[in-house]
């Protein structure tokens, strides 16, 4: 699981997936007014090279 900083950024990264022909699901929360809360990208090798910049989720990002 990977995090994007905020929706804007969920919603362009679902984007360039649709834009790449890589099948993608949105996930909206009930709960928290509907946001897109996550999306699921098929795996593939044009996937991995689209998300390669993005953290693992929950992981605490180190400060210099």
């Amino acid at each position: 699981m990977l995090a994007t900083p905020d929706e804007e950024s969920l919603f362009a990264l679902a984007k360039k997936a649709k834009d790449n022909n890589l099948s993608c699901t949105r996930f909206f929360e009930p709960d928290v007014g509907y946001e897109l809360t996550a999306i699921a990208i098929e795996p593939s090798d044009a996937t991995r090279k689209l998300c390669s910049n993005l953290p693992l989720a929950g992981r605490k990002t180190l400060i210099n």
